[in-house]
């Protein structure tokens, strides 16, 4: 943001009072200063002669009513914000109807809706006590939102104060002025320009949403008849979509309520934010902040780590989120006590549905407790796909789960790996069956669950299930991690369209699937669930604990022959062209080079391809090897076998590199696991990459292919001759990843679908 556009947002604080002079020019002479004409002058010491209690006296009376009503900090905040957005912020909302006022309280957007009109007044009886007319009612409700934000644990500001009270109150004003909750872009931005409000002034006031629920009838007609042709919407999240059902039924139900930011619904924080990206925004005026088409809002909403960094520093934009109070949170409840307390058990109930977090629930997938679960995998290695699968089989076992895993293309002679993976899982209790064992079609056909891993499993549906195939479609869940284009064979794919759903671990690929079988094989994806990884347990353990990875670290560079100051670059996958092992060394090469031509003083650099087999005789690692003997620097790189364990490279290496080619990478286990390690990633600006890797904060990205040779080695350098970049880049990522990348995020998220999926398979 330009040093202009803080100074604008940071003279917010006036506006509210600039409004409130222009209705009410006679209030002018109390205010001191002046401001194009119009007279005004707040102070944070406003009180501080008066009144200097008024704060303790707030806080004291605000931290009760919390206590006693959890929703009462996003309440108080809502009563400011639609306060301020008629007349100014003079507590016209207060007044009630008279002989000559009709009350804002009966407006549409009010009416049964704004609450905590009994806290306020025990404010004013409380301070009346300790200073008798002495605080506007207007600076109670700005104090008490302000309150509201730190006892929520947001950030603490100065609050300017000193205005006057109302003695007038505007219905039309109400009605006119306040965002409905279906308001598409185009609305809002009206809306907030009446009140010389912008695009930026919009997304940051509508984060006040971090906090506070909503009715289902103010989301309803997203979930069933969003553009009027029965229909949801189409930018809700399959999986938040099916939950959000689940509460709101399509007949009945309206005043049932679910948190605006079921993340975390008392805190406020950029959880909302986040939410907006994942298409899990609760109203329609959410989530057109990111899908209605306005560039600004769009930036605004994808930068919303940036914005509460600054909020954090108390600059200008906390000022405007803040003391604006804003919040367009739709807290509505009935005015009768019985309608209080079906309200407050209504919001036990979904919480108890939408708000757990990692934290809070340790086993998201308890309800798969005695299922029958079968998995089907074409090959048990140590590639991608079938770990992730044997992964969800320990957390499924975990859960006590009946597992059955079935390998239909299993090598003549069972090798080593092989051998090792089959033990691991007996022995944490996954049956293990020969995918042409009769014994699997009858696993099928009890089961619970079918999960297939990866396209090719489809083969086993006919050469194995065969004429049992229809019976067993209804209750499989499809796991597919690939972007390749030979797996598009519709020998694979045919009975796609008729399972329950597939599984996706990044937006890209799952659209990329959805355009390639409807263009290229003319048949339909099932409902889709896009489910983002996370680093297991064990690993974590590693990444946290400084003892073992310094331990760690001096075994692994001993082996390597290279010293503790030296810089490590490091790709971690199997050797193979789509993986980018041939470009990545031709990037380290040129990196040499423009080291050496730039006579930059940097540590020895050095490269590490981690998953070579020479075993294999490929052409491609041949090609590999060729070509450091060639530029002669056997001395700067080093292969390494593959391997289950890479915790030890990850704990030895100093940046990642993740470059994979063609559509890029589905996700990258790899790459979230590197940035628990707090490793900067220099990745290809392509696939699920993207959605990992934020660029310029948690590492750099360069495009596919040969172009992306040279900014890769300018990146290397970059990072080379940066120590400071490089380790803020990987505090970042480490950050990222506690914030969204754990197991327990991947459990739930999974959670969610395999509770979809039963449904399904019971229904059937």
């Amino acid at each position: 943001m330009t040093f202009i556009k803080l100074t604008l947002l940071a003279i917010l604080i006036a506006f509210f009072s600039v409004k409130l002079s222009c209705a009410h020019p006679g209030f002018r002479f109390g205010w001191g200063g002046h401001h194009g004409g119009i007279s005004f002058g707040l102070s944070p010491q406003f009180y501080q002669f008066s009144c200097p209690q008024a704060n303790d006296i707030v806080m004291s009376v605000l931290e009760k009513a919390i206590a006693k009503d959890m929703r009462m900090p996003a309440s108080l905040l809502r009563l400011h914000f639609h306060d301020c957005f008629v007349q100014g912020c003079d507590a016209s909302i207060l007044l009630d109807d008279s002989r000559t006022i009709v009350s804002e309280k009966n407006a549409g957007p009010n009416k049964n809706s704004v609450r905590g009109f009994e806290v306020i007044d025990e404010m004013k009886s409380r301070l009346e006590e300790a200073c008798p007319q002495t605080v506007s009612c207007a600076d109670i409700l700005a104090l008490a939102a302000r309150g509201s934000t730190v006892l929520s644990g947001g950030p603490n500001w100065e609050l300017p104060l000193g205005r006057r009270d109302s003695k007038t109150a505007s219905l039309s004003g109400s009605n006119k002025n306040i965002p409905p909750p279906n308001a598409t872009i185009e609305t809002l931005i009206t809306f907030f320009k009446r009140q010389g409000l912008d695009e930026v002034d919009l997304v940051a006031l509508s984060g006040a949403h971090t906090i506070g629920v909503a009715r289902c009838a103010t989301f309803k007609q997203r979930l069933y008849n969003q553009k009027g042709n029965n229909e949801p919407d189409e930018n809700l999240e399959k999986s938040f979509y099916f939950d959000l059902k689940t509460m709101c039924p399509k007949s009945g139900g309206d005043n049932f309520i679910s948190p605006l930011d079921f993340g975390s619904p008392r805190l406020f924080d950029n959880t909302y934010f986040k939410l907006i990206l994942r298409g899990k925004g609760l109203l329609n005026s959410d989530q057109v902040l990111l899908v209605g088409n306005v560039k600004e809002t769009q930036t605004m909403v994808k930068h919303s780590q940036a914005l509460m960094e600054m909020r954090s520093k108390k600059c200008a934009l906390t000022l405007l989120a803040l003391f604006a109070l804003s919040t367009l949170t739709i807290l509505f409840i009935r005015t009768s006590p019985d309608s209080c307390n079906t309200a407050l058990l209504q919001l036990e109930t979904s919480q108890t549905l939408t708000e757990s977090s990692p934290e809070q629930n340790s086993d998201p997938l308890q309800f798969m407790k005695s299922k029958l679960v079968l998995m089907v995998s074409h090959e048990l290695s140590l590639s991608g796909g079938p770990l992730l699968l044997m992964e969800l089989a320990f957390l499924l076992r975990a859960a006590r789960s009946d597992v059955v895993w079935i390998t239909f293309q299993k090598p003549p002679q069972t090798d080593d790996v092989v051998y090792a993976l089959e033990n691991k899982m007996l022995d944490r209790g996954v049956q293990v069956l020969d995918g042409k064992d009769e014994k699997g079609v009858d696993v099928a056909c009890k089961a619970d669950m079918v999960i297939l891993n990866t396209a090719v499993a489809g083969k086993w549906l006919d050469s194995v299930l065969k004429e049992k195939v229809s019976e067993v479609l209804p209750k499989v869940l499809w796991w597919i991690h690939e972007m390749r284009g030979h797996y598009f064979k519709r020998e694979y794919v045919k009975h796609l369209p008729f399972v329950a759903g597939a599984m996706i671990d990044s937006y890209t690929t799952a659209e990329y699937w959805k355009n390639r079988t409807r263009e290229k094989l003319g048949i339909k994806m099932p409902e889709t669930y896009v489910v983002h990884l996370g680093n297991s347990k064990d690993l974590m353990e590693v990444a946290e604990d400084s003892v073992a990875k310094r331990v760690l670290r001096e075994h692994v560079r001993e082996s390597l022959g290279v010293r503790n100051d030296d810089l490590l670059f490091a790709i971690i996958n199997s050797v193979s062209r789509g993986k980018g092992q041939d470009l990545f060394l031709r990037a380290f090469y040129e990196s040499l080079l423009l080291i050496k031509e730039k006579k930059l003083q940097v540590p020895s650099l050095h490269a590490v391809v981690v998953g070579s087999d020479m075993n294999a005789h490929t052409k491609l690692e041949t090609e590999l090897r060729q070509f450091v003997m060639e530029k002669n620097i056997q001395d700067r790189v080093h292969f390494v076998n593959k391997t289950l364990a890479v915790a030890p490279y990850l704990a030895s290496i100093d940046v990642l590199v993740q470059n994979s080619q063609g559509r890029g990478e589905c996700f990258g286990r790899i790459t979230i696991e590197a940035m628990a390690f707090r490793l900067p990633v220099l990745g290809t600006a392509a696939g699920g990459t993207m959605e990992i890797v934020v660029n310029e904060t948690t590492g750099l990205l360069h495009p596919i292919g040969k172009a992306g040779v040279t900014p890769l080695a300018k990146n290397m350098m970059n990072l080379a001759t940066h120590v400071e970049r490089r380790l803020t880049m990987g505090k970042k990522g480490y950050e990222r990843v506690k914030e969204r990348f754990l197991e327990p995020h991947m459990a739930q998220r999974i959670a969610l679908v395999l509770k979809d999926v039963l449904r399904k398979g019971s229904h059937n």
